[in-house]
């Protein structure tokens, strides 16, 4: 990701972590509910895992009681900051935040059991870049967790808002896939689709996970 569109991103979320608990999280609570407990699924006590784009923390402290380590990434700092206390608050120890992307030298390739990244992956400018940086971060044989809106062909409210946002530059970048598109684009990079779920209808958020395949 360019410095600017990094700085612009970081921004934009800034600003989303003030009503994202209370409003976002609301109206998507059963789809993240629902994320929590397929991903469950496919962790062991002794993974290392990676929760890109782990906004508040919804997902990842519930996750992370499922593995042996857990590192979580965020561009926001005001999300991370939220993540942060709501982890203390709920005791838990084997999380690693970190203020960054996928694309961190920090996050060493080939070093965890599982990634995951929800809601995250549409927003990403290169698809291309994200879906190898993807492949060369989970192990051979490892797991890619994904959920995302799925908005191609989608009249809902919230897909036209969507495009007439990210085409007028009032919010980053959005990748308008089908979930047929989606399944398609990760099995080209070398992942196989052991489980899929559509976790909301209107517009559709589609759970995935793939197995990264063995070379």
């Amino acid at each position: 990701m360019k410095q600017e569109e990094y700085a612009e991103n970081e921004a934009y979320w800034n600003k989303r972590s003030e009503i994202f608990d209370t409003q976002i999280l609301k109206t998507y609570e059963d789809a993240y509910r629902k994320t929590i407990d397929n991903t469950k699924k496919y962790l062991k006590e002794t993974d290392k895992a990676l929760d890109i784009g782990c906004g508040t923390g919804v997902t990842t402290i519930e996750l992370a009681g499922s593995v042996a380590a857990m590192t979580a990434v965020d561009t926001a700092p005001e999300m991370l900051r939220q993540a942060v206390e709501k982890t203390e608050k709920a005791g838990v120890h084997n999380i690693k935040y970190i203020q960054g992307d996928m694309f961190m030298e920090e996050l060493e390739p080939g070093t965890f059991d599982t990634v995951m990244i929800f809601n995250v992956l549409l927003y990403m400018p290169d698809q291309d870049a994200a879906m190898k940086r993807l492949k060369e971060l989970v192990k051979p044989g490892g797991y890619l967790a994904v959920a995302a809106d799925c908005l191609k062909n989608s009249l809902t409210k919230e897909a036209i808002r969507k495009w007439y946002r990210s085409h007028t530059g009032k919010m980053p970048f959005v990748e308008f896939y089908s979930p047929e598109s989606l399944e398609k684009m990760i099995e080209a990079y070398g992942f196989e689709i052991v489980e899929r779920e559509k976790l909301f209808l209107h517009p559709v958020n589609y759970f995935l996970v793939a197995r990264r395949c063995e070379e």
